[in-house]
C-alpha cells in the first residue's frame, strides 16, 4: 500500500501498480523513495504448483448401457478430484464408474484441486462412444455374404471383434454392427 504516493520501484522487471503472474517463488526487492528518504523491503512471493492432471480409461466405446472405469493418475499432491462425464453428470473421487445409458460420444473433464488449493483441469473431447445394439442379436445374415468391414469412420478395415463395424454385402446392403468376441 502506497498511501501517500511516492514512487515505488521493484527488481526482477517488475513496474509497479502492473499486476504480474510469476512462474517461480522469488524473492522481491521493493524501494520507495519519500524525497531522497529510501526504504527497502523484501517480499518473498510463493508460486504454488498446480497438479499435473491425467487420467485413463477401462473401456472407451460399447453398447449402452456402457459401464467404465476412469482412473485419475495425477502424482501431486491431491485434495479433491471431480469429473464432469457428459450424460453422466458429476462424480467425485480418484476412480469413478460412470454408466452411460445414452447412445453419442461424450466429453470427460475431470478437475483436481490440490493440497495447496491450485486447481486444474483436464477434458478429452469426444472421448466416449456409445451406440444402442439392442437386438444386435438377432441379426441375420442368412443368403447374404459380407464383402468388407468398415469402421466408423468409413475406412475399410479387417474384421475385429469388441469393435463397432459397418458389415457391407454382397446385395449392396449395409448394417452397422458390434460383434461380442465369443
Amino acid at each position: 500500500m502506497n498511501p501517500v504516493k511516492v514512487p515505488i520501484s521493484w527488481n526482477n522487471g517488475i513496474v509497479d501498480g502492473i499486476p504480474f503472474a510469476p512462474n517461480i517463488t522469488l524473492d522481491y526487492i521493493v524501494t520507495a523513495d519519500n524525497l531522497g528518504v529510501l526504504s527497502r523491503d523484501t517480499v518473498t512471493v510463493y508460486v504454488n504448483e498446480s497438479p499435473v492432471i491425467g487420467f485413463t480409461a477401462s473401456l472407451l466405446y460399447g453398447c449402452t448401457p456402457l459401464t467404465t472405469t476412469f482412473t485419475s493418475t495425477t502424482t501431486s499432491g491431491v485434495a479433491n478430484e471431480v469429473w464432469n462425464i457428459e450424460s453422466v453428470g458429476i462424480l467425485s473421487g480418484s476412480t469413478v464408474y460412470p454408466i452411460f445409458t445414452q447412445a453419442g460420444i461424450f466429453d470427460v473433464t475431470l478437475t483436481v484441486t490440490g493440497n495447496n488449493g491450485c486447481t486444474s483441469s483436464l477434458t478429452f473431447q469426444d472421448y466416449v462412444y456409445t451406440e444402442d445394439c439392442l437386438g444386435i442379436d438377432e441379426i441375420s445374415i442368412e443368403n447374404k455374404k459380407v464383402i468388407r468391414y468398415l469402421d466408423i469412420t468409413g475406412r475399410e478395415v479387417p474384421f475385429k471383434s469388441n469393435t463397432f463395424l459397418i458389415y457391407i454385402y454382397d446385395d449392396g446392403t449395409a448394417e452397422r454392427v458390434f460383434k461380442l468376441e465369443e
